[in-house]
């Protein structure tokens, strides 16, 4: 029996959520005798050549070949036209009259691509039901198969969101729902789905699997923007036991990820399920889901985390509070929050974290110009202006322009914000900073004999001369001592710091 059937593949097809090229593949079913079990052969022909499907090479099982030397030269996300079985194309284009017809030959049944997958793969993946059932109902024993990447029917299905029928008749022929690919993904893992998640777990999968990067299905859903799909899910997965403790690689407990993500559906669900989680429990850097949140500016989250108890004081590894991480990140909302719900400006200006390492130095540092704004206000407010413990690099030793002559400022052990900026930031940005700090009243002569002076601070800052004249005016403006003279007694130091560097009158 001979079929005059011919029909078209598209020039693109869409697999793997990337288009692949076939190259106006055409099929003709005329050159296929499907009554004689030795007339295997269908021509695939591209605009510039036929390709014989039953070449040894295409067609043979895949324990005849080489695959590690396969592996190497092969891409497993883009179709070879030149390695499509016939019967994988015509599945993929639902023709069932054609699938019905190739099926015959058993041998087609387990021919695969150069991606390593069969039919099955294809059907699973396209959304062909029908396909599926024919197909397992010639070769059952095939519904487990893995690709060179280890992904089964079953897996394909679930990452294409394929019809729930599909998934059902594949765990009914004994797919196995924990079987994940060679990077420990499991079909429940790429699942997007309800209905498919919930047919998953009905059979069996293991909703604590961790992928390689030890995520669970949980983890991967709060990494994603929360909405009423996923809030679902998540439902699911937490009353159908999902642990929310369990660590992803960085340490990261599902709370964590909630809290980073900003989802508050899931981190009310999760203290719903588990009431007595871990609030301060800490990452690999030592990190908190407090920390996190105050990362990604997530107010209600904060909120959420400090009425459980989650502690602003506890630092990482670094170092660094959760007022740091506002900071930062310039979160001025989670900022102000954080003061007014830790006791309010004033303590926050006699925090002894204050003393020992200044917000406002971690902000300039950090150039975090929109908490620099903020917190001068603050300081204005309070008439409370820090001074800088000195870090491993204090202000350097000055010589005069003879060598018989030295004078040094020396390493004294505090410095002023006005002196601190001209260390910290560089010259295309140091006028609106400085600027900022004399709007705010911020003093421009020492404090006390501990101080450097920004005189100092400004010569040895390494700018252009025309940045540093615009500073030395805007000090001027505001009352800087040009005549102090700690070096010599004498002559003025901001004298002998400009004829130092510049050399010039």
């Amino acid at each position: 029996m001979r079929s005059n059937q011919t029909y078209f593949a598209p020039q693109k097809m869409l697999a793997e959520n990337q288009r692949h090229h076939v190259d106006w593949l055409f099929i003709s079913n005329e050159e296929v005798n499907v009554d004689s079990p030795d007339s295997s052969s269908t021509n695939i022909s591209t605009s510039s050549e036929v390709i014989d499907e039953e070449v040894d090479s295409q067609e043979t099982s895949s324990d005849k070949l080489d695959l590690t030397s396969l592996m190497e030269v092969m891409q497993f996300n883009e179709i070879y036209p030149g390695n499509y079985p016939s019967l994988s194309a015509a599945v993929a284009l639902g023709d069932l009259n054609a699938v019905r017809k190739l099926a015959k030959v058993r041998s087609r049944l387990d021919a695969h691509d150069n991606r390593g997958r069969i039919p099955l793969h294809e059907a699973a993946f396209h959304n062909r039901p029908e396909c599926v059932d024919l197909l397992l109902k010639r070769k059952q024993n095939v519904v487990n198969a893995r690709t060179f990447e280890g992904e089964t029917p079953l897996f394909l299905a679930c990452k294409a969101g394929s019809c729930l029928c599909l998934v059902k008749s594949l765990i009914e022929n004994g797919a196995d729902v924990n079987l994940a690919n060679n990077e420990e993904v499991t079909p429940l893992h790429v699942c997007k789905d309800y209905e498919l998640a919930f047919c998953l777990i009905q059979a069996g999968a293991n909703v604590n699997a961790q992928d390689f990067n030890n995520s669970t299905k949980l983890h991967l859903l709060l990494e994603t923007e929360g909405n009423n799909s996923s809030n679902s899910l998540i439902d699911l997965l937490l009353s159908s036991g999902a642990n929310p403790s369990l660590e992803d690689e960085c340490g990261r407990t599902c709370l964590f990820v909630a809290a980073q993500f900003g989802n508050i559906h899931a981190l009310k669900k999760i203290i719903e399920f588990c009431p007595n989680i871990d609030v301060n429990q800490r990452a690999n850097d030592g990190a908190t889901a407090l920390m996190l949140a105050a990362q990604g500016g997530h107010l209600m989250t904060i909120r959420i985390l400090l009425e459980i108890g989650a502690d602003p004081s506890l630092v990482d590894h670094d170092g660094l509070n959760t007022m740091y991480m506002a900071i930062l990140k310039n979160n001025i909302a989670v900022l102000m929050l954080l003061i007014k719900l830790t006791g309010g400006e004033a303590v926050f200006l006699n925090d002894v974290t204050w003393q020992q390492w200044s917000y406002m130095k971690f902000a300039i540092k950090s150039d975090a110009f929109e908490s620099v704004k903020v917190l001068a206000k603050i300081c204005q407010r309070h008439a409370i202006y820090p001074r800088f413990r000195l870090g491993p690099d204090p202000v350097p030793r000055v010589s005069s322009i003879t060598s018989s002559t030295l004078f040094d400022f020396y390493n004294k052990p505090f410095e002023s914000a006005v002196s601190y900026i001209f260390c910290a930031i560089g010259e295309e940005d140091i006028l609106k900073y400085l600027d900022c700090l004399l709007e705010c009243g911020f003093p421009v002569n020492n404090q006390d004999e501990q101080c450097t002076s920004p005189i100092a601070s400004l010569f040895n800052a390494g700018y252009r001369r025309e940045i540093v004249l615009a500073c030395l005016d805007k000090l001027i403006s505001k009352g800087i001592d040009l005549n102090s003279s700690e070096s010599n007694g004498f002559i003025p130091d901001a004298l002998l710091l400009a004829l130092l560097r510049y050399n010039t009158d």
